[in-house]
């Protein structure tokens, strides 16, 4: 049997791009949640921005997992495997960057976001998970 062609495109191309894209969402919720923790002086409410960014991590691991597992068209394979690498070192880099956070080094956790967080993030952008519609 024969799957038709919309079923297919949903399922290698809507699908993929659906899960990077909520993936992409949940780290934005992270860093921001980081950023947060970052310039708060109350070390209670800091606690509970760096818990939330555990607490988040999961789904966001899920959604990309989902992304990493799906079928993908020969035409966005190379694209999807930047995305995947660069998720790897985004991930490295933000948990450098949560790893400073919570010990009190904010100047050095702001530098690990914006050398190694920050350029992983960009490829990872809307206009680019778009790229896989195309």
């Amino acid at each position: 049997m024969r799957i038709p062609r919309a079923e297919v495109f949903y399922q290698q191309v809507v699908l993929p791009t659906q899960y990077l894209q909520n993936a992409f969402r949940l780290q934005c919720v992270r860093a921001i949640q980081l950023l947060e923790a970052m310039s708060i002086k109350d070390a209670q409410a800091r606690k509970e921005r760096f818990d939330l960014i555990e607490i988040l991590k999961q789904p966001a691991d899920r959604q990309f997992d989902l992304f990493r597992l799906s079928d993908k068209p020969a035409s966005t394979q190379a694209l999807a495997a930047r995305f995947i690498a660069d998720r790897v070192r985004l991930e490295e880099g933000f948990t450098e960057a949560v790893r400073l956070g919570r010990s009190g080094d904010m100047p050095s956790a702001a530098g690990a976001m914006a050398q190694n967080v920050r350029p992983y993030a960009i490829s990872m952008d809307g206009k680019s998970t778009n790229s896989l519609m195309a």
